[in-house]
């Protein structure tokens, strides 16, 4: 995303991520908002400089400018915020797939970019053991939780 001249681009690092068939390690998960796309750079912490445009997660619909990114502490899915529609997206890595879509501010972007409200969010484990997800919203001028039980285990 371009802002002043600025871009800005939300990372998480994790020790290793399975994408696809394999199975990354010393990974920085990165969001490429101007292709609505996620990506994996292996070995990112052995490396001086990082080259190339890593390995892509998912990329396209529901992705609609990702504008932060964080980790589901249970199942390494990648929790996406978009700018453009105001939308909470869970990618699973591993099938390159779409978890859920979840609409967190009602208001919609204009073509100016005003209401565009999603640039933060992380997750963590409450004291029950429930997923909880922190984001934050431009519009209300807040930081808000979502909570959900953890999903059976396979």
């Amino acid at each position: 995303m371009m802002d002043g001249g600025e871009t800005k681009i939300d990372m998480r690092w994790l020790p290793f991520l399975k994408v696809g068939q394999d199975f990354l390690f010393d990974v920085l998960v990165v969001q490429d908002p101007a292709n609505n796309r996620i990506a994996a750079i292996p070995n990112a912490s052995r490396s001086a400089t990082a080259t190339g445009t890593g390995t892509t997660i998912f990329q396209g619909t529901p992705l609609n400018v990702p504008g932060g990114i964080a980790i589901n502490p249970f199942n390494n899915d990648v929790l996406v915020v978009n700018l453009n529609d105001n939308n909470l997206v869970e990618i699973n890595a591993a099938k390159a797939s779409v978890v859920g879509v979840k609409a967190v501010d009602p208001l919609v972007e204009d073509a100016q970019g005003n209401n565009a409200a999603l640039f933060g969010v992380t997750a963590t484990v409450d004291k029950k053991g429930n997923l909880l997800i922190f984001y934050t919203d431009d519009n209300t001028n807040t930081l808000n939780a979502l909570s959900a039980a953890p999903l059976a285990k396979d």
